[in-house]
């Protein structure tokens, strides 16, 4: 096997095995979300869940992997993004409007950083409503 096959074939595996932790991500955001309130998500109006696998970059800044869903709540109407901060096992929560014209606006309502598991729902209702 050539060197340049074997590091493609690195490169893959390692694509896929960041895809997989950010699925694994969303996925425990999403059972502590529920172990936290069991009807959380259905209050908010939550739909189209989707995993962050490589993470998000709001404002030009790139945060760790994690999950973004849209909302309907009293409060808040728009996109929450909720990320891993590996270095301090923690979150950061944004609340996003998107406004979708001749050209994408993007806003940030709220943000909330070193948000613990345990503290997941409180925040998110808080912002949501």
């Amino acid at each position: 096997m050539k060197k340049s096959e074997l590091k493609s074939i690195v490169q893959e595996a390692i694509k896929e095995v960041i895809k997989e932790n950010g699925t694994a991500v969303a996925n425990t955001i999403l059972k502590q979300i529920k172990a936290l309130d069991k009807m959380a998500l259905m209050a908010w109006g939550a739909k189209n869940l989707m995993a962050g696998s490589s993470g998000f970059e709001i404002n030009g800044k790139h945060y760790g992997p994690g999950l973004q869903m849209d909302v309907r709540g009293p409060k808040h109407k728009g996109r929450i993004i909720i990320s891993l901060n590996h270095s301090t096992d923690t979150y950061d929560i944004f609340a996003l409007t998107i406004r979708m014209g001749t050209q994408v606006s993007v806003k940030v309502k709220a943000h909330e950083s070193d948000v613990y598991a345990e503290d997941l729902v409180r925040i998110l209702d808080s912002i949501i409503g």
